[in-house]
C-alpha cells in the first residue's frame, strides 16, 4: 500500500503512479482471486444492488458538499495542496486527464479498501471489517492536510458501510471520485 502512494509521486509521474495501483491493488487482488477460484462477488467485485449504490453515491456526496466547500474557503492548505497535478490549475484539458489519471489510481484504492479488504475481513470479523479497513485507509492520508487526515477514517467507515449494504466496491469507489473532483474544481474556483 505505501509504495502505491508516496515514491512514484516523488517522482513526479502521476501516470505511472495511477497505473501502478491499478495493477498493484485491483488486478494483482483479482488474478489472486481468480488463482484461487475464489468468487469475485464474495469480494465486493459486482455491480451490487445498483439503485441503493446510485442513491447512497448521491447522498454522500451531497452530505460532504458543504464541508468542501467550507474546506476550500476556510483552510490555505488544501489551496498548496490541491490539485496534485502540475498544470491542473491552468488547462482545463489537464484538469480531465489528472481527472482520468485519479479515477484509474482510486480503482485500485478504493478495490483494495472497499472491497478485497472489507470483504475478506467481513468473513472473520462480521461488521468490525468496516473499521478495521478504514485504519489503514486513513493512516495513509498522513501527509496530506491535517484536517482530511482526520476526516479520512470516518470517509472510510461510511464508504466501507456502504459498501458492506450495496454488496459492491463500485459506490465507494464513485463517491470518493466525486468527492475528489468536486474539491478539485473548488480550489480552483475559489
Amino acid at each position: 500500500m505505501y509504495f502505491s502512494y508516496k515514491p512514484l509521486v516523488l517522482l513526479k509521474s502521476y501516470t505511472i503512479w495511477a497505473w501502478y495501483s491499478f495493477f498493484l491493488m485491483f488486478l494483482f487482488p483479482l488474478i489472486l482471486l481468480f488463482l484461487t477460484k475464489s468468487s469475485f462477488q464474495e469480494y465486493g467485485f459486482s455491480l451490487g444492488d445498483v439503485r441503493k449504490g446510485l442513491n447512497y453515491v448521491i447522498i454522500i456526496t451531497l452530505f460532504f458538499l458543504p464541508f468542501l466547500i467550507y474546506s476550500a474557503l476556510k483552510f490555505p492548505e488544501f489551496h498548496n495542496y490541491y490539485p496534485r497535478y502540475p498544470g491542473a490549475r491552468d488547462s482545463f484539458k489537464v484538469l480531465l486527464y489528472w481527472e482520468f489519471l485519479f479515477f484509474i489510481y482510486l480503482i485500485g484504492w478504493e478495490y483494495f479498501f472497499r472491497g478485497f479488504l472489507l470483504f475478506t475481513l467481513k468473513k472473520y470479523i462480521g461488521l468490525w471489517s468496516v473499521i478495521v479497513q478504514a485504519l489503514p485507509f486513513a493512516m495513509l492520508h498522513i501527509g496530506k492536510p491535517l484536517p482530511e487526515v482526520y476526516s479520512s477514517f470516518f470517509a472510510g467507515i461510511i464508504l466501507g458501510y456502504i459498501c458492506l449494504k450495496t454488496d459492491s466496491f463500485w459506490p465507494a469507489l464513485l463517491t470518493h471520485w466525486l468527492i475528489s473532483v468536486i474539491f478539485d474544481i473548488l480550489i480552483i474556483v475559489v
